[in-house]
């Protein structure tokens, strides 16, 4: 019984050292030779004192406070605009009128390589961004601020995009208008939430040179070859991506605890984590000063594999890895060639014990995916947030811990028998090696994760396979590989696991929960007897509690608040062309921040497709007068007959423009404002919509060239508003998400 205690509070005692020692640094006093969090918060309480999409009165006002004060910080700065496109498909566009923000500190051997700080200033409707991306555009000021000071060699720039939240829209500006060939780093910093470290989570290619510098430079980093193999994978993206794209070398950071906070209405200056802030911020800070001294002739090609053991950056070069890999195939092979001659290996055994393995791996992700599922059913208000990413979601991850624990002491009776012992190893080795390949296969530098611990546990096995006699193979002897191998393992293991539920949440818990169960496959092998009798009772004992404890402090803490609020969608609608108006949402779940303005008379229904996207609405009547535009149609002088023109002017500044062409059969081009052409191409029973941003929220001037002068045009403008026709009031602990009133124009242009 001492020993299985003794083995708990170690290994509980490993997991919470790895989770420290990859936790954000602790804030420096205000300082003007060292970074400190403090100084940058006194930036990003006027960036983030309200919210400021793009196009907005108050991202202009952003706009003008970035250009004062790095003008004052005495860099050269200047305000890239224009206008930009991006498209989706055939049938939808964006447009934009972007104003990107660029400064640069000059080194004292200019034509050089630039080293390049990017972020973006814009916040989305919902909030003020003082994580997402506020931050960032602090520590960047501070990070200038403090090497101004300081010799450098090489231009340090700021790329302060507009219009990220929206489709990296000035991110793509940029690039269009620049080579780029003369960045010689881009470091990009973001947020998905609003605590934990600063990480670098997606790298460009051949970067095996930046994690060397990285790991000179940076305090605490925390990254992963893993991270970045599983990015790439993703169809996530931020402007790093789009820089990335243009083959620009870099490294992409950000933090992403907290992700309840992600484009949420209290991501303000009060809820960021003044933590998160310093590590990320000094870590830009030091990496900067590093790199404005670095000789860029310098770069090679080639990739690494890295990771963090314990706040330690471990970093090799990719082409190990296949070497690693096939000598951990030799191992298992020597180990069977040895176990075999000693008659002490079965086959049969082996395939049984490997099916077992992996018939357990699947029951437990299976019931860990049933405990999300049902978690989302009996709380349906998760489904508000990114990904069910409620505010206590932590805990449904001690909960899956809990639940895959009592699950393994409940069959560790059967992995652990005396009589398949060496079966039980080797089939757990030849697991793996084959998780190994398929890792490598899909992502190469990330096969660290299994590999390295498959490494030292084949040592182990081999350990024990070379003793002449099962008597020689010592108690002793094996708790010194336990407590070796498990120190390793938490080291590994915990952060990581962590980690993946934070990106993905409630349904990656079969995901997070598997390095569990691999270490406990582990322990197994070289400590079975913690698993038995008292042993097993123990870890049942301890499962229970996790178990239990997870769900009953989640439940706690669903109650929203202030702080943590829960957020409503709704929506005011007028259609003009029907004379109806709506009060709409996209939520799935009326919780009481909708009921009591629905009534219970919602109609689980989309409103027609010009119209916003809704999973329920009322019909009801407002005062929409104070919205409605004036249209003008055919009024502009043209020297061309075949062009339908129309004016919309609006009697205060949208939020949001629309257009929406439902008939494509009668359309050769659209033109916004005179400055973006968009030919049409016709799709069978779908029409063409394009949204704009900083275009035509003042006034909008929409042109159509017709296939046929004689024929009509229908169309549908619309107009987004950040405000209510009416006040409106919510029960304590909930909060607007992006109160709007949306009205929708049918012109009919060319009659």
């Amino acid at each position: 019984m001492t020993r299985q205690i003794l083995f708990i509070v170690f290994a509980i005692s490993c997991i919470a050292l790895s989770l420290h020692r990859e936790s954000a640094t602790k804030v420096k006093a205000k300082s003007s030779t060292e970074f400190s969090a403090l100084n940058a918060m006194d930036y990003l309480k006027v960036i983030a004192k309200e919210k400021h999409p793009i196009g907005s009165d108050a991202n202009q006002e952003v706009r003008d406070y970035l250009v004062n004060e790095l003008t004052r910080l005495g860099l050269e700065t200047k305000v890239e605009s224009g206008y930009v496109a991006r498209t989706y498909s055939d049938n939808y566009n964006k447009f934009a009128f972007v104003e990107n923000v660029i400064a640069v500190l000059p080194g004292s051997e200019p034509g050089g390589k630039k080293v390049s700080l990017a972020g973006h200033y814009d916040s989305v409707f919902e909030g003020p961004g003082a994580a997402d991306d506020g931050y960032a555009v602090a520590c960047m000021i501070e990070t200038v601020k403090l090497l101004k000071q300081q010799p450098r060699k090489n231009d340090i720039q700021l790329i302060i995009t507009d219009g990220e939240e929206m489709g990296l829209l000035g991110a793509i500006y940029h690039i269009q208008n620049h080579e780029m060939e003369d960045v010689g780093v881009l470091l990009n910093y973001e947020a998905r939430g609003n605590e934990g470290p600063g990480i670098a989570f997606e790298w460009s290619d051949n970067n095996a040179w930046l994690v060397r510098e990285m790991n000179k430079s940076a305090v605490r980093p925390i990254t992963s070859s893993l991270s970045y193999e599983i990015y790439n994978l993703m169809p996530n993206s931020s402007d790093f991506t789009a820089f990335k794209r243009k083959e620009v070398p870099g490294v992409n950071h950000a933090f992403i605890d907290g992700f309840s906070y992600y484009h949420n209405p209290a991501d303000n200056i009060e809820n960021i984590s003044i933590e998160s802030v310093q590590h990320t911020g000094e870590n830009m800070y030091l990496m900067t000063k590093h790199f404005a001294n670095y000789d860029f002739s310098k770069v090679e090609t080639g990739n690494a594999s890295f990771f963090i053991f314990y706040g330690f950056m471990i970093h090799y070069p990719s082409a190990l890895d296949l070497f690693l890999l096939a000598l951990l195939a030799i191992l298992l092979i020597v180990l069977i060639v040895v176990v075999s001659k000693r008659g002490e290996f079965y086959w049969k055994n082996l395939f049984i014990n490997f099916l077992s393995l992996i018939g357990i791996i699947i029951v437990i992700g299976a019931i860990n995916f049933g405990l999300a599922t049902l978690a989302t059913k009996v709380y349906p208000q998760y489904a508000t947030f990114y990904s069910f990413h409620y505010y206590n979601h932590e805990w449904y991850l001690i909960a899956g811990l809990g639940l895959s624990l009592m699950v393994l002491s409940l069959i560790s009776g059967w992995l652990t028998r005396d009589k398949h012992r060496t079966e039980f190893g080797v089939s757990l080795l030849l697991l793996f090696l084959i998780l190994s390949v398929a890792i490598f296969l899909k992502m190469p530098t990330g096969v660290y994760v299994i590999l390295v611990p498959a490494l030292v546990f084949a040592v182990c096995l081999l350990m024990n396979g070379v003793r002449k006699t099962v008597a020689n193979r010592s108690r002793k002897s094996n708790t010194v590989m336990l407590f070796s191998v498990t120190f390793l393992l938490a080291g590994m293991w915990s952060f990581l696991s962590h980690n993946l539920f934070l990106a993905f949440s409630l349904y990656a818990l079969p995901g997070a929960v598997l390095f569990l169960i691999l270490g406990s496959y582990v322990t197994m092998y070289l400590a079975p007897g913690i698993w038995k009798s008292s042993g097993r009772a123990t870890m049942l004992v301890l499962g229970v509690l996790l178990f239990i404890g997870g769900l009953v402090v989640a439940h706690i803490k669903t109650a929203p608040s202030e702080r943590e609020p829960l957020l409503t969608n709704l929506k005011y609608v007028y259609d003009e062309g029907t004379d109806k108006s709506y009060l709409s949402t996209f939520d799935d779940d009326l919780h009481q921040g909708h009921k009591e303005l629905l009534d219970g008379e919602a109609i689980n229904k989309r409103l027609p497709r010009h119209l916003p996207y809704s999973k329920y609405y009322k019909p009801m009547t407002f005062d929409y007068s104070r919205f409605i535009s004036e249209v003008n149609r055919d009024t502009t002088d043209t020297t061309s007959s075949n062009l339908y023109t129309c004016q919309i002017i609006n009697p205060q500044k949208a939020n949001v423009a629309f257009v929406e062409i439902p008939d494509l059969s009668n359309v050769d081009s659209l033109i916004i404002d005179q400055k973006i052409k968009s030919p049409i191409t016709v799709r069978k029973r779908r029409g063409y919509e394009v949204t704009l941003y900083g275009i035509g929220l003042d006034t909008l001037d929409v042109r159509i060239i017709p296939k046929d002068d004689s024929k009509p045009v229908p169309i549908h403008v619309s107009m987004e508003y950040g405000v209510f026709p009416e006040p409106l009031s919510l029960p304590e602990g909930y909060a607007w998400n992006d109160p709007v009133t949306y009205i929708s124009h049918k012109i009919m242009l060319g009659q």
